[in-house]
């Protein structure tokens, strides 16, 4: 297992049900952005905190050692595995007119 699933193991077996909640609101999302998108923003500012604490569980060493190059395309491939479950996390925040 590589560290990156490693870190999101720990997280899943951390935050289910602060996952499965961000899940469903951010399946309404996807549905109607217009509906969802006071709840989508804030239940993500909460998923947000947590899943970069476990970025930075990831990559925070890394980042003070030589190894800095190597911790930016850690965390890129820790957000594309994040992103499979949730794909408009990057929306968290964002208003739709």
């Amino acid at each position: 297992m590589t560290k990156i699933q490693t870190v999101i193991k720990e997280l899943r077996e951390k935050h289910p049900i602060q996952l499965e909640d961000f899940q469903n609101v951010h399946n309404a999302y996807m549905r109607d952005r217009k509906k969802y998108q006071d709840t989508f923003n804030q239940k993500g500012k909460e998923i947000l905190k947590i899943l970069r604490k476990y970025e930075n569980i990831l990559c925070g060493k890394q980042e003070r050692s030589n190894m800095a190059r190597y911790s930016s395309s850690l965390s890129e491939k820790y957000w594309i595995e994040i992103k499979k479950d949730f794909p408009m996390i990057d929306f968290v925040g964002a208003k739709i007119s």
